[in-house]
């Protein structure tokens, strides 16, 4: 993943990790970056200035 995952801090490139209230299940990332992503992509919020 391109942006870092605002509920376990994990940066670009790495793989989210289980925090309390926020279990990963069946999943390598969590929802709120995936949509975080999505939204990057369709230009609703900016890109991280290293890809700009």
């Amino acid at each position: 993943m391109f942006l870092p995952c605002q509920v376990c801090d994990s940066v670009p490139g790495e793989r989210c990790i289980n925090v309390p209230g926020h279990p990963l299940a069946n999943t390598t990332l969590h929802p709120q970056r995936v949509q975080l992503a999505e939204r990057a992509l369709r230009g609703e919020v900016p890109l991280p200035s290293s890809l700009a």
